[in-house]
């Protein structure tokens, strides 16, 4: 392995490494209501075991959903041969990897939340 394929290696283990940490940190940790991490909606914000219930949710999509980003990373960085010239290229994509997983968790999450709050309050 030469350095730059190392150095990209350790780039995306960086990136996709605190988003798993931030997972981790979440359901470790998870946060009492708070102005500013965790899980936060409306709908979370209505009473604990919403705020609650949406934390341990979010946290187990992140665990779930950072080691399979990671995989997709580097899967594009070995079919494209780790080219030196592409390393902003790599970034961005990287980047926008972790915006798709964060909206994917924020939809999900929410869409879970609703379902929970539905039947919990018998509503059609």
């Amino acid at each position: 392995m030469d350095k730059f394929q190392f150095l990209l290696t350790l780039q995306t283990i960086l990136f996709y490494g605190m988003f798993m940490l931030s997972g981790l940190f979440l359901k470790f940790y998870p946060p009492t209501k708070n102005r500013f991490y965790g899980f936060r909606t409306p709908l979370a914000l209505k009473n604990d075991y919403n705020w609650f219930f949406a934390q341990k949710t979010a946290s187990h999509l992140i665990l779930i959903s950072a080691p399979i980003f990671f995989i997709v990373s580097m899967l594009i960085k070995f079919m494209t041969g780790f080219m030196f010239q592409a390393f902003v290229l790599y970034t961005i994509i990287d980047s926008l990897l972790l915006i798709v997983a964060t909206v994917m968790i924020f939809f999900l999450t929410q869409d879970k939340l609703r379902r929970m709050w539905k039947e919990k309050n018998n509503l059609p």
